[in-house]
């Protein structure tokens, strides 16, 4: 029974602790025009931080001259 119990309490902690499916939407910035990277190449633009942290980064074919 405390086997159970224990077994219960693991899959429980490890279903709250782990991360969602990171899924094409996640990746997605500034109205779905930007991309979410750990650094914008130096021919995109900087808009923001993403959710997780990551800079948004806009391709310069999105923005107007």
């Amino acid at each position: 029974m405390e086997a159970r119990v224990l077994l219960l309490c693991a899959v429980l902690f490890l279903l709250v602790h782990t991360p969602p499916a990171a899924g094409g939407l996640n990746n997605k910035c500034a109205y779905f025009r930007g991309q979410c990277r750990r650094k914008c190449p130096q021919r995109d633009i900087f808009f923001g931080f993403c959710r997780n942290h990551d800079q948004c980064c806009l391709s310069s074919l999105h923005t107007r001259h």
